[in-house]
């Protein structure tokens, strides 16, 4: 997440020299990087930088339908030319992504009204919804006035105020979260992009000698009006819940007062300009205090002590007293492929800490295959993210995905899948072994189509799977 915002403005500089001098290397190395670093992001920042491209030629760098057709053929040698170096990595991602179990698309018409709510007031707050996680300083309220009357006769300014326009509506519709999340469901984690557009608007807007008009000025004052009405309408005046987002807002009127003065010498201009820098670093500290705090977001119980990682997992929050122990202990006395289970617990994909297989497991683009399995049989713990969760401990389920053992404590021995005989205790902690043991590998002497397969209820797919290979019905049957 914090490369696609290192990336992003590298590409647009790659875009801005293409436009401005022709040059193409930078360009190529940074959607090389970039797509090497994660493709995911890497297709966010290609729409948002083709939007940027052809806002910039229009106004700042025109020349005709003829040049405009040149310099994006430079750009689509650029892309091909990044990407093709990029390949070794992008080829078996694109694969995994086509048959993983997240491609599936869940279309909405508009969001639900909290998330519009939420979206005016998380522009200078910690308020968010489908990852459209903004909250800058609230300066950026008062600079977008400015934007709209420096964009007559700016050409940046212009470009900008066009990127915003557009970009805003983006945020407004489920579609275009959809599309920037590849066509799957509507998730704003491009915002990153717009948090960039509004923090340049600043940069191109605030004028360190605090040349506004009186027009501008009033436009500032104005806009604080509608936005504090409109917030104290959302919030329905609840100030003690949404004590952040007054804050932020008190700060904004601040910086209107101080770059609103007129000053008559330049020492007291600077002093000025610090004291704005000075309310902005507040602004940021009120909402990092809104994110982290525990009687705010609490973000930061999600964080763990430094060194207690080993810790944390070997004890799994007490549920398995013993798992890293037993884990070796089953290691050191069977050297062959199998898997091993446990009770669900919160810790995801443990496996890999312990080196061991297992039959749980947490990945973004988990096998469709996988999740198909758990879909036919019903299994009530798997998702898109877990195409395979434990299974439930259905016997015959983990059996076929070559689970050998069970690992619990003492108190927890009623979950133990039927089958299994206690092989081997360490304190309260006890290893079972499946006396119904399958290799990975088996070998079936019958078939069923899977069109019949598909027919029969979830149990009796499982009954039918112990003993019988369900194949594609186009698949020609050599020999008897």
């Amino acid at each position: 997440f914090t490369n696609a915002a290192i990336f992003l403005p590298l590409t647009l500089i790659g875009i801005e020299k293409l436009l401005k001098e022709n040059k193409k290397v930078f360009l190529i190395f940074i959607i090389f990087m970039s797509l090497v670093s994660n493709y995911y992001f890497f297709y966010m920042i290609t729409i948002i930088s083709f939007i940027y491209g052809i806002i910039k030629y229009i106004f700042e760098y025109n020349q005709g339908i003829k040049g405009l057709f040149k310099k994006f053929g430079s750009a689509i040698l650029c892309y091909i030319i990044g990407i093709l170096m990029a390949s070794f990595i992008l080829l078996p991602t694109i694969y995994t992504f086509l048959n993983s179990a997240r491609t599936e698309s869940q279309q909405i018409i508009t969001y639900i009204s909290g998330y519009y709510e939420f979206l005016f007031m998380g522009i200078v707050s910690m308020r968010f919804k489908n990852w459209t996680v903004i909250a800058l300083s609230s300066i950026v309220i008062l600079m977008l006035t400015v934007l709209f009357s420096k964009s007559r006769d700016n050409k940046e300014a212009k470009s900008y105020l066009l990127l915003f326009i557009i970009t805003t509506i983006m945020l407004l519709i489920p579609y275009a979260a959809s599309l920037m999340n590849g066509f799957s469901f509507p998730s704003n984690r491009w915002v990153f992009a717009y948090s960039f557009i509004l923090a340049y608007i600043v940069t191109i807007c605030f004028d360190n000698n605090f040349r506004y008009s009186k027009q501008q000025k009033i436009s500032m004052f104005i806009i604080l009006v509608i936005y504090s009405i409109i917030g104290a309408w959302v919030t329905r005046l609840k100030i003690k819940q949404n004590l952040d987002y007054y804050a932020v807002g008190v700060i904004a009127y601040l910086i209107f007062i101080v770059i609103g003065y007129k000053y008559k010498r330049k020492t007291s201009m600077k002093i000025a300009n610090y004291m704005v820098l000075f309310l902005v670093i507040v602004n940021i500290f009120v909402l990092s205090l809104s994110l982290y705090h525990p009687k705010g977001k609490g973000y930061v119980k999600e964080f763990i002590e430094s060194g207690t990682v080993e810790e944390n997992c070997s004890n799994v929050n007490g549920k398995i007293e013993n798992l890293d122990k037993a884990i070796k202990y089953i290691k050191e006395n069977d050297k062959e492929f199998y898997r091993i289970a446990k009770k669900e617990i919160s810790y995801q994909n443990l496996s890999l800490i312990y080196d061991y297989n297992p039959i749980q497991l947490f990945l973004s683009l988990g096998n469709q295959s996988v999740y198909n399995l758990s879909s036919y049989l019903d299994d009530n713990c798997y998702t898109s993210t877990r195409c395979v969760n434990g299974a439930d401990r259905r016997t015959k389920y983990i059996t076929l995905l070559g689970n050998k053992y069970y690992i619990c404590d003492l108190k927890d021995s009623r979950y133990v899948p039927y089958g299994y005989n206690l092989y081997h205790e360490i304190g309260n902690t006890q290893i079972y072994i499946n006396k119904n043991y399958l290799p990975i590998g088996i070998i079936y002497d019958s078939h069923i189509y899977k069109e019949q397969f598909e027919q029969l209820s979830a149990l009796e797919k499982e009954d039918s799977l112990i003993t019988t290979a369900m194949i594609e019905d186009n698949i020609e049957i050599i020999g008897n």
